[in-house]
């Protein structure tokens, strides 16, 4: 089976997929369309041929390489990010320390819904305190701060959330995606023009904003979720 690693990056960056450290085929996305790239990566599976293939994956262009990726089954495909996504990720956590847990409330799409778990602030601070009266039981390292995300975009929702979490918890709060918005904004004052301009277009790219808050959720000592359906945290 072929492995090809696919570097995760947002709108205008690239993708480099390596197959082999053997000698290989490079597939160059200059040269074919998405449907013949696709079609010259299938072909050298088949033959078991390993490949480079080299893709400019723009997301407004997703319904195009998504299927083209997933139809190519015999390939494992293994997602991280690039240096711009990193950077910034890196530079929240010097400063957030290595003792924070992660929550994602998951409202928009689940809210009113009967299968999704209960996302009321209420319901929310509950599961949280219940969480860490668990790794209090389990003589787990309790965390000192609370990062949490959510598509809510609810600006009393969001203030009664952090405000009801440190006060029921007496951990320190807070919102991650506006860490992630004040750490781009320091990047833009001390970038140069062309610089700022690109990273002030990425604060409004979903996707990119939504792949740093990944890695830290990720990283974080514990993650918790209130999602479509409800968990328990991971240790």
């Amino acid at each position: 089976m072929q492995e090809m690693k696919i570097h995760d990056v947002a709108k205008k960056d690239a993708y480099h997929a390596v197959a082999s450290p053997m000698l290989y085929t490079v597939i160059n996305d200059t040269h074919l369309t998405p449907k013949e790239q696709k079609k010259k990566a299938k072909s050298l599976e088949l033959q078991c041929m390993p490949f480079i293939w080299n893709i400019r994956f723009d997301w407004s262009r997703k319904h195009i390489w998504y299927p083209v990726l997933h139809k190519l089954q015999q390939l494992t495909i293994e997602f991280s990010s690039t240096h711009s996504i990193r950077k910034t990720s890196r530079q929240i956590l010097r400063r957030l320390g290595n003792s924070y847990a992660s929550l994602h409330v998951r409202r928009g799409d689940v809210l009113g819904k009967t299968e999704g778990c209960d996302t009321k602030v209420a319901s929310v601070v509950k599961y949280v305190k219940g969480e860490l009266a668990h790794l209090q039981h389990m003589k787990k390292k309790l965390p000192k701060t609370i990062v949490f995300f959510t598509d809510e975009d609810n600006v009393d929702y969001l203030a009664s959330l952090e405000h009801e979490l440190g006060h029921s918890t007496r951990l320190a709060v807070r919102n991650g995606e506006e860490l992630i918005r004040q750490e781009l904004k320091r990047q833009t004052r001390i970038s140069n023009q062309e610089t700022a301009n690109w990273i002030k277009e990425m604060m409004e790219d979903n996707y990119y904003i939504y792949s740093i808050t990944l890695i830290l959720r990720h990283d974080a000592m514990y993650e918790m979720a209130r999602e479509r359906y409800c968990q328990r945290l991971t240790v």
